[in-house]
């Protein structure tokens, strides 16, 4: 009695941490006292409890017959192997758990990283260091069946010909001894080489490390992807489906920043371009795009928004006022956009004046447009970050909410933060002591913020638990 241990709650299914409180010898069930304090599901069977100690967690490898098992491998004409789920899904629930195949590190090899830097000084390297240091750490690390593994990747038959750089870095091993890889074959390093360029992860905590996985580097890209991810203790990837999935659904990711999949088709087709395909997912081949819409040059009221057919982009009619746009003044607005989009790379984040200039400016040419949103972003951070203009703050914060919920209301870090933000300024904007309603409205946003990070990390997730956290204290308030 009183042990420690990891036990099965059955409102879920899901293994939580308690002590045991009762054992009956004749019924072999465990009563558990939880660690939240949960009175419910507190009586489990024995072979649902295990010490504390050996609770591995979810993050723990699944073996390669385990991953087969939940998941498969097809090909697809248009797009080569992907991966597909044999059973439905929840959302939240975890895919499979995938430990990498190797992880390079500068950490771990800081002779080769500085040998590899050399090289790039002389002649700066066309991929950058990163690539030709995890090909070589390949080349030292991996044994026979996880070098199979690494090559066997999706990678442009055209690159796997040595190239220049590739044999300038293994002249600099040679010539400077470099242990281990003073005599590596030119054609494995290359294929090796666009194999990690092309099939790659950037590593959780170390800045230049990358890591690769077998399985998971199978994904398909997707801008309203199926899964989302997140590493695990030792560089494990536990993927999760972040929507309900049937099963023999496509397993789906996102090669893009979360940032940058609130931006518009054509941005987002040019960033993956690195990938060497045009994205043709479900969002990117939507006629209208969403993210993009500008204030009828009519009426300023209503929205046009941008509709693709190809490669020819056309502005629909206003909503409001049912006016169509005529060429010279969408040629005029797209020109507009172009010029956004250069401000917004060399703005300064800090410049409060000066974001405040461009959005006020943006408002008159942008209705519901990503350019808006990312203004308007700037501007609640730095407004929170300072502690004024916090009515503003949210008056932005509902508005870029309201974007999300708009042009990509599925799961995401983004819009849970979003939810948690209103929450947090519904109750630090406005005059003090709060009344129960704004609590209660600020646990409305915290509770949704926490369904969608659920979706995302998990029940037990650490940004879920914090949500689920921020709920209980606003509703316990309200």
């Amino acid at each position: 009695l009183g042990q420690r241990v990891y036990a099965v709650w059955l409102g879920n299914g899901k293994y939580y941490p308690g002590h045991v409180e009762d054992l009956n010898g004749e019924t072999g069930m465990v009563t558990v006292a939880w660690e939240d304090e949960g009175d419910d599901y507190k009586e489990v069977t024995a072979d649902k409890v295990m010490p504390f100690e050996e609770y591995q967690g979810e993050a723990t490898p699944w073996t390669t017959s385990k991953i087969d098992a939940a998941v498969e491998v097809r090909s697809i004409e248009s797009k080569g192997r992907c991966l597909f789920t044999k059973d439905p899904r929840s959302p939240g629930d975890i895919i499979f758990v995938e430990g990498p195949i190797c992880a390079a590190l500068p950490s771990k090899h800081p002779n080769v990283w500085a040998a590899v830097n050399e090289v790039h000084k002389v002649q700066p390297l066309d991929l950058g260091s990163g690539w030709h240091f995890a090909a070589a750490v390949s080349m030292l690390e991996l044994d026979e069946k996880r070098t199979k593994m690494a090559l066997d990747k999706w990678a442009p038959e055209e690159e796997k010909v040595p190239c220049q750089d590739s044999l300038n870095v293994l002249s600099y091993f040679s010539e400077h001894k470099v242990k281990g890889l003073e005599e590596i074959d030119p054609d494995l390093y290359q294929k090796m080489l666009v194999s990690w360029r092309y099939n790659a992860f950037a590593h959780g905590s170390e800045t230049d490390g990358l890591v690769m996985y077998n399985r998971i580097s199978m994904m398909a890209h997707s801008c309203s992807a199926t899964c989302c991810w997140q590493y695990g203790p030792d560089d494990t990837f536990v993927l999760r489906s972040r929507m309900a999935l049937e099963a023999g659904a496509e397993i789906t990711v996102s090669y893009l920043e979360e940032d940058d999949l609130v931006k518009g088709t054509d941005i987002r087709r040019q960033k993956l371009e690195m990938w060497r395909f045009w994205c043709a997912c479900d969002r990117c081949q939507l006629e209208v795009d969403a993210t993009r819409g500008f204030a009828c040059p009519k009426c300023m009221a209503g929205t046009c928004f941008v509709a693709r057919s190809g490669s020819t982009e056309r502005m629909l009619p206003c909503t409001v006022c049912y006016s169509p746009v005529r060429q010279e003044d969408q040629k005029e607005l797209m020109g507009y956009e172009k010029q956004y989009y250069d401000v917004l790379e060399g703005m300064e984040k800090a410049d409060v004046p000066r974001i405040e200039e461009v959005r006020s400016c943006a408002l008159q040419c942008f209705k519901q447009h990503w350019v808006v949103y990312q203004l308007e972003q700037w501007l609640i951070e730095k407004y929170r970050r300072d502690g004024q203009l916090l009515t503003e703050a949210l008056l932005l914060a509902q508005r870029v909410l309201g974007f999300l919920n708009e042009t990509s209301p599925w799961a995401s870090h983004t819009l849970a933060s979003a939810y948690e933000t209103v929450g947090e300024l519904l109750l630090t904007s406005g005059p003090q002591p709060l009344r129960k309603e704004r609590y209660r409205e600020a646990a409305s946003y915290f509770e949704r913020g926490y369904r969608v990070m659920s979706a995302i990390c998990g029940d037990e997730g650490d940004g879920a638990l914090l949500l689920r956290s921020k709920w209980a204290s606003a509703q316990q308030n309200g």
